[in-house]
């Protein structure tokens, strides 16, 4: 369906309507609504405005006025001004507030604000991807704010970190998650088709469907093993009974609505591969391991689980977060799975911070995102990763490790703690290694913490063909590189440096004091928007107070 052109609002303000001359104390001078009420048409990128529905609208009639993008955006960001509140809870403040009405340029009067619905629906957009340049849209935006607020003078040191973000969807247990995700399905189903007889069958004498706890319904004895594995196998069946049916009907729904029922199915499919497991009876039972991309909540499939410490597990995201510790500019953020690894993560944050400061030569970060593969990528592209190289676990019993062994990678050549050298290199598809014939090894005064048990065995007790072998060690596929992070890493310049990576707590702090600790919509890209947003709050805050935008722009009118 084609676009529709829709005329935008002309919000004029007369001065007897206008909040601040009502009230000059309504926007106090350096404050976020401050900034707001001068500059908003400078925040919001000029290039974006084109885009929004002042322009088209899909499948609506010409007729209601749009509210202004940079109206909208003016909400959105206030929004997240205090920690974060509900749209609806927004929308009825923007309504009262003389200093959210200043700040969004609305008279007061009957001019009214913005409803829930436009806003999530600008939300939406803002999470599409823009038209010039197939780029999330919020992202665009966060990223002329954070060159308004990093000042081309500066000398930036950059550094970034991670946080915890829990999931807006329900936790639930295994059984919880297939029964609650059984009955939702149902529902949706019954609303979606006019004939739902097979799915009636499906579900037919199942006390749990209709009730209202679905484990109350159950009536088991949870202390016995037996009645349990019985409830999970007779639920996980009929679960597998009502997907199959529901995925044989798909055809007759709308589009939208197969994908919405498709996720759920297939998320359901997945908490009985991942919780489950059959039994040598061929029983479906809780599996007793934990599966490595576990579903944690039906409602919200893309949380994971994830630990912030070994003692510190949770369930949902994990924010990333880059920025420079002088000024405290947020250049890139990004959330990802809780379980999902630092290192693709923070290469991918620092390839969204280089589009605002193509300068960026160094990042402070810590173990977690200095893997040797994201290190030798950011070597390659003139970026040095100032960050601790991965600890060597020290090994039992005093055995001697790989980084005992000297290697010279230009000769090829290995030499052991005694000086004996090898040029038996031997390498794979996947692998390179080298190893000590076992005369050299033999009567070695080392043997006993350098060479394996079966070696250490006399010739008599070994099976089979004599060894020819002694001590043989893998290295890993950038051992160079590896090696040289950590010599380089025991320079006192080096840990000197690193040291300033603990202010980018800062970074964390600030996010989590605005609500980013806690997601407020279902979804892995409502949770990007939220955090993007916040990141915003916080820019525009240091433009605020620092006064970094020209005076005669902010004086301007749009």
């Amino acid at each position: 369906m084609t676009g529709i052109p829709m005329p935008l609002r002309t919000l004029e303000t007369p001065p007897e309507r206008d909040p601040v001359l009502l009230d000059p104390k309504c926007i106090e001078p350096g404050s976020l609504s401050w900034l707001l009420a001068k500059a908003r048409h400078v925040l919001f990128p000029a290039n974006l405005n084109p885009e929004w529905r002042g322009s088209r609208v899909v499948g609506r009639a010409a007729g209601r006025c749009a509210w202004p993008a940079d109206v909208l955006f003016a909400l959105v960001v206030l929004r997240w001004s205090e920690g974060g509140m509900s749209r609806l809870g927004s929308c009825r403040r923007a309504r009262t507030d003389l200093a959210w009405r200043a700040a969004m340029g609305l008279p007061i009067g009957s001019e009214g604000a913005p409803d829930e619905k436009t806003v999530r629906e600008f939300e939406a957009w803002l999470r599409s991807r823009s038209e010039s340049c197939d780029v999330p849209r919020y992202l665009l935006v966060h990223e002329h704010i954070a060159r308004l607020a990093l000042k081309e003078s500066h000398e930036p040191t950059f550094a970034m970190d991670s946080t915890p973000m829990w999931c807006f969807g329900a936790l639930r247990g295994t059984l919880r998650l297939l029964t609650d995700g059984t009955r939702s399905l149902v529902r949706w189903m019954r609303r979606y088709i006019i004939d739902s007889s097979r799915l009636d069958e499906a579900i037919r004498d199942v006390a749990w469907m209709e009730s209202k706890s679905a484990k109350g319904a159950l009536h088991v004895d949870w202390h016995d093993k037996e009645a349990r594995n019985r409830v999970v196998e007779n639920v996980a069946r009929r679960v597998l009974r009502v997907v199959s049916v529901t995925l044989s009907l798909l055809s007759s729904l709308r589009p939208t609505q197969q994908r919405k029922v498709n996720e759920r199915c297939q998320s359901l499919l997945r908490v009985i591969e991942c919780d489950l497991e059959e039994d040598d009876d061929g029983r479906l039972v809780v599996s007793r391991g934990v599966a490595r991309d576990r579903i944690v909540s039906i409602t919200d499939p893309e949380a994971r689980s994830g630990r912030k410490t070994r003692s510190q597990p949770y369930k949902g995201f994990k924010i990333h977060v880059l920025g420079d510790v002088d000024s405290l500019v947020l250049l890139a953020v990004d959330v990802t799975p809780a379980n999902a690894p630092e290192a693709p993560a923070g290469h991918a944050l620092i390839r969204q911070a280089r589009r605002i400061r193509g300068d960026l030569s160094a990042v402070l970060a810590d173990t977690a995102y200095g893997a040797t593969a994201t290190r030798t990528a950011l070597a390659s592209e003139g970026i040095d990763l100032v960050a601790p190289p991965h600890a060597i676990q020290p090994a039992k019993s005093g055995k001697l490790q790989k980084h005992h062994f000297k290697i010279d990678f230009k000769a090829r050549t290995a030499t052991c703690p005694v000086g004996q050298q090898t040029s038996d290199r031997r390498r794979t598809s996947t692998t390179v290694s080298y190893a000590w014939p076992i005369a050299k090894c033999e009567g070695c005064p080392l043997a006993k913490r350098c060479l394996p048990k079966e070696l250490l065995k006399p010739p008599s007790a070994s099976k089979g063909r004599p060894r020819t072998t002694g001590r043989r060690i893998i290295l890993h596929p950038e051992e160079q590189r590896l090696r040289n992070a950590r010599d380089k890493w025991d320079t006192s310049e080096r840990r000197n440096r690193y040291r300033r990576r603990s202010e980018c707590e800062l970074f964390v702090a600030r996010l989590v004091r605005h609500g980013a600790r806690q997601a407020r919509a279902f979804g892995l890209d409502s949770a990007r928007l939220q955090v993007s947003v916040i990141a915003i709050r916080c820019n525009l805050t240091l433009i605020a107070k620092a006064g970094n935008l020209d005076p005669a722009i902010l004086g301007s009118k749009p």
